[in-house]
């Protein structure tokens, strides 16, 4: 499944880089246009959920995969040199559109997660429209879930401060919007059911000058 959504979403940026009526941008004029951005993107997700006899006996557990979610951000940039582009953003995020069953040993199902945090990111320009990226930052989450043990239904919520890190590769189709494509990763450490969670991101979107 991820190397089938990792596909389709490069693939969307191909046709999107291809469509697009592309002229010839140099990194300074993308400076110059705008050093603040907003951007919005579809965020796809898989979480990795492990109890504490799993981590013990180093098993793995099934990935779930849930529903559409949505992110925001806006940030501001600088030009580090003549083809680095150095930034730092706030970011606000929803995880998933539909309630999450995990195959753990305790039937243990997420309702809702979302998050807010902040990234500081490093682009690389391999040419005037096309970059490659990465991003690290901390994000404050919320899992609101529920666990049922011999029938009863506890009804809890967690929250955790994760590190998040990842990569991101972007076109831009004019100097003031830009396509792309983001994959993130960060642990999730719940003490109240001890339960850790591996989330997996991947995000489609768009940026624009602000």
């Amino acid at each position: 499944m991820k190397n089938f959504i990792l596909a389709a979403a490069f693939q969307l940026l191909a046709i999107i880089s291809t469509t697009a009526l592309a002229s010839s941008y140099s990194i300074t004029e993308l400076y110059n246009n705008g050093k603040y951005y907003g951007g919005l993107n579809y965020v796809k997700t898989e979480y990795d959920i492990r109890d504490a006899q799993q981590r013990l006996n180093k098993e793995n557990s099934v990935d779930e995969s849930v529903g559409a979610g949505m992110s925001g951000h806006i940030g501001f940039e600088t030009l580090a040199n003549k083809n680095w582009m150095v930034g730092v953003e706030v970011e606000a995020k929803k995880y998933e559109g539909r309630r999450l069953k995990t195959k753990t040993g305790t039937n243990l199902t997420v309702v809702s997660a979302h998050g807010v945090g902040g990234n500081l990111k490093a682009d690389y320009y391999l040419n005037d429209e096309f970059y490659v990226g990465a991003k690290v930052g901390v994000e404050h989450i919320t899992m609101k879930a529920e666990a049922t043990d011999a029938g009863t239904i506890n009804k809890f919520r967690s929250k955790d401060t994760v590190l998040t890190y990842g990569v991101q590769v972007g076109y831009h189709i004019r100097t003031d919007l830009t396509a792309k494509v983001e994959f993130r990763r960060g642990k999730f450490s719940d003490r109240q059911t001890d339960f850790d969670t591996d989330i997996e991101s991947l995000m489609v979107g768009f940026e624009f000058k602000i």
